[in-house]
């Protein structure tokens, strides 16, 4: 009787676990599958997950994000050729050379004879044209019209009038590729004008007439002391880099028999040599090109001039990239 209810003890304990074993491992693949079965559980705040949308990438939340910077537009040049007789003729070597490194050219203002290569350039914004037309101003040609006596006398513009025609492919300054603009002072009230209008013929006979070369045209001579106003005006039209080019060196303007024979002109050049050391430090750069070696009226070394600006422009060229990234 002991032995069977033992054997009764030991049959129900070994149920008992049976069950309790299998309610657990039950319990266990309930849970498994409902973890399986259920939707993922909502994350928390603080490990939410923000997905953008088509829709607010392109409103809010694509303007926080830092845009591509466009490229800066380059900073506007002005150029001012200054006065100089035959030695003028070296502005278009140094325009030669700017153009060539691509530093552009916004606005041209030409002072006596610089407002020639000026005007011959702002036409269509193409230098081989202005050098070669400036080429056919030879002085064998000058001498025919009576440039050239023992006893140096001025001549009248007008002589001029027939290069013009031929050479001036534009008749109005409105129609011009590039801003242009030369100075004239009135020999009545002492007056300076701009020539920025109209046409661009007349405006030279009003620019460039000058002692000794060039008798007034009517009361009108060349601006010749008017880096400053040129500057400021450069300034007034938002012109970032304004380039003076100097193409008087230090030296004789004249031969010494023609200093004796027209010593007030020699005295008004000297002048006008101190003049612009003194106002050229007002612009952004200043190209000074040496052409002590050669005269106001040096008409036979047209292409050695030219030469002599090309070597300061390029070497002005190099300078304004460095300087100002172009």
């Amino acid at each position: 009787m002991l032995k069977k209810s033992k054997v009764g003890l030991v049959v129900g304990l070994w149920a008992l676990y049976f069950v309790v074993g299998c309610a657990s491992v039950s319990e266990r693949f309930e849970q498994r599958k409902q973890k399986i079965d259920s939707p993922q559980s909502e994350p928390s705040k603080d490990s939410e997950v923000h997905v953008i949308t088509s829709e607010e990438s392109v409103g809010d939340t694509w303007l926080k994000q830092p845009q591509p910077q466009e490229p800066l537009a380059p900073p506007k040049v002005g150029l001012i050729l200054g006065p100089g007789g035959v030695k003028a003729f070296a502005h278009t070597g140094v325009i030669k050379e700017l153009v060539k490194a691509k530093i552009p050219i916004d606005s041209i203002i030409g002072i006596e004879w610089g407002a020639l290569p000026a005007a011959l350039y702002a036409e269509n914004g193409k230098v081989h044209g202005a050098e070669w037309k400036l080429y056919k101003l030879e002085q064998k040609d000058l001498a025919k019209r009576g440039f050239f006596t023992k006893k140096l006398e001025a001549n009248s513009i007008n002589t001029l009038s027939e290069f013009f025609e031929k050479n001036l492919e534009k008749s109005d300054i409105g129609s011009m590729q590039v801003d242009f603009a030369c100075p004239s002072l009135s020999i009545y009230s002492g007056t300076l004008s701009w020539q920025q209008r109209g046409s661009v013929m007349e405006a030279l006979k009003k620019c460039m007439p000058y002692p000794p070369l060039f008798q007034p045209n009517d009361h009108w001579v060349a601006g010749a002391f008017s880096v400053d106003e040129a500057i400021s005006r450069m300034k007034a039209a938002k012109i970032e880099v304004i380039v003076f080019v100097n193409v008087l060196s230090d030296g004789e303007p004249l031969k010494q028999d023609e200093l004796k024979n027209s010593y007030v002109s020699a005295v008004v050049w000297q002048e006008l040599i101190r003049h612009l050391k003194k106002s050229a430090s007002a612009a952004s750069y200043v190209v000074n090109v040496n052409t002590r070696n050669y005269k106001l009226l040096d008409f036979g070394s047209a292409r050695s001039i030219f030469s002599a600006g090309e070597q300061a422009g390029e070497k002005a060229a190099r300078e304004l990239a460095k300087k100002y990234g172009f």
